[in-house]
């Protein structure tokens, strides 16, 4: 709390045309908000949740990563992060900044964001996460499919995909779930901690 305030970020940092500025206002935020409730509900109070959703997009990927992540530093695991989130249009535009996507850690980031809101959901018993992806369904079981079914996506996007496949496969097509069969086949019997993470992500989203 008292570190933050005397590292205040004005909003006009997140709007400056110099990239190194809005890093760094990205790092102070992040910091500052991880699982700290009155500086998230700060930021969401000053705008800077409305101005990084806005400003994804027109991002270059290595640029979204990072904006994705103070995001998530602000919206994650506090109810009114995840309304104004959602009613920001935030879901809409990180589904479309991910269909977009080549980039796999910006993938496996968006991702992670999605499958970790998934999760504090399912705590909660609340719905609003599937309810505020379904507009986007079809985009993203799209490009599920196409992170499932290639042999180039990375293991840890892999991983993430299969989780998010599991939570929203009420979406998604019948194929999906054959590819994400074949994947078992193929590495049953592999060893390795990557390797056991995908088939337990895997067991779990065929279960």
């Amino acid at each position: 709390g008292k570190q933050w305030y005397q590292r205040r970020v004005r909003a006009e940092h997140l709007e400056h045309d110099e990239e190194e500025v809005y890093r760094a206002a990205l790092r102070v935020i992040s910091s500052a908000a991880q699982s700290n409730p009155i500086v998230q509900a700060h930021c969401i109070e000053q705008g800077y949740l409305a101005t990084l959703i806005s400003k994804l997009l027109s991002q270059p990927e290595k640029l979204a990563k990072s904006t994705i992540f103070t995001i998530s530093a602000i919206v994650r695991n506090l109810p009114a992060g995840l309304d104004a989130f959602s009613s920001l249009q935030g879901f809409n535009t990180i589904s479309t900044k991910l269909a977009l996507s080549s980039h796999s850690p910006l993938q496996r980031a968006i991702l992670t964001l999605y499958n970790d809101l998934l999760r504090q959901e399912k705590v909660d018993g609340s719905t609003t996460v599937l309810a505020a992806l379904e507009p986007a369904s079809v985009m993203l079981c799209k490009k599920t499919h196409t992170l499932l079914d290639s042999t180039a996506t990375p293991t840890d996007v892999l991983e993430e995909t299969i989780l998010f496949y599991s939570s929203t496969k009420q979406f998604c097509s019948q194929d999906i779930k054959q590819i994400v069969t074949s994947r078992l086949k193929v590495i049953q019997d592999s060893v390795g901690e990557e390797e056991e993470n995908i088939k337990n992500a895997i067991l779990l989203s065929l279960s």
